[in-house]
């Protein structure tokens, strides 16, 4: 996944919306969002998650579980590819979702292991704050960013009003055009939601990262690619001249307080058009 944000407690109804983009070479399989058991007949944490599913490294990029907790991965782009024989950052958010590591144990384990380049949002919104109203639990005090790139996680503070957060390929809210376009629009899109018309708010997130306008170059990044992969990266919803790489798939989340999250999947080919969708309703979650 390449491009993130996500509103924490910004409308009375809608506690998290979450919208993201998975960016991905087309030749690398890949399953549909589903529930799906990470452990094997041995494997004493068999807890199913909710995710799309990398077939080549056995990991996830975005997903959810049952009792609450969920988590979404971006690598960090450097222009350099990973030495060989690292594990898949993948196993990251799987972990986080199958387990009950604290994050910073979760932390100290991706640093002994060996991952590098990634940027992990994980959330806990059953176990934080569990005085608080259902639908609401988690969203004062249950994120964390955490990256190869620092030396422990930091919370994701949120304020008394709220708050929208994007994650790229630089650090949590790192001013990339893309990202910057993907947060107001997110953000404009919660603040005008209307509780009873929720599908209204998901289809605005969705046109949001379907936005494929590229940056001018005086705007680009420099993160040490050349320039015409840099002007290809800079789209939220992204198509390589050669339909090699791209856009894989959108996924929105959207919790709505007494009723529960929807999750929702859209899948495209190569050339951008839509080949799927999956819609899963969770009524209660995070309860």
């Amino acid at each position: 996944m390449c491009l993130a944000a996500f509103a924490l407690a910004c409308h009375d109804d809608f506690a998290l919306v979450l919208g993201a983009n998975r960016d991905e070479f087309f030749e690398r399989p890949t399953a549909p969002l589903a529930w799906w058991n990470t452990g094997d007949a041995a494997a004493t944490q068999t807890r199913p998650i909710l995710a799309g599913r990398d077939l080549r490294g056995g990991g996830t990029w975005l997903g959810l579980n049952s009792a609450g907790r969920l988590a979404l991965l971006t690598n960090i782009r450097t222009g350099r590819g990973a030495p060989p024989g690292v594990p898949t950052r993948g196993e990251l958010v799987t972990t986080w979702l199958t387990g009950d590591h604290s994050v910073e144990t979760l932390h100290a384990l991706a640093r002994s292991r060996g991952y590098v380049n990634y940027n992990l949002v994980a959330a806990d919104l059953g176990g934080a704050n569990r005085s608080a109203p259902t639908g609401m639990r988690g969203m004062a005090s249950g994120w964390h960013w955490m990256s190869s790139a620092s030396h422990a996680p930091e919370a994701i503070v949120v304020g008394a009003g709220g708050h929208v957060f994007a994650l790229s390929n630089g650090r949590l809210d790192e001013p990339w055009p893309k990202l910057v376009a993907l947060r107001a629009r997110l953000g404009e899109a919660v603040q005008n939601a209307r509780s009873d018309r929720p599908a209204e708010l998901i289809d605005q997130v969705f046109a949001a990262l379907a936005d494929d306008r590229r940056a001018g170059d005086d705007h680009l990044p420099a993160t040490g690619v050349p320039l015409p992969i840099e002007r290809m990266l800079s789209s939220a919803f992204i198509r390589s001249d050669d339909g090699r790489y791209g856009t894989r798939c959108s996924t929105v989340v959207v919790l709505q307080r007494g009723v529960g999250a929807r999750v929702i999947e859209r899948s495209f080919d190569q050339q951008g058009r839509l080949s799927g969708q999956v819609d899963i309703r969770l009524p209660g979650w995070p309860n």
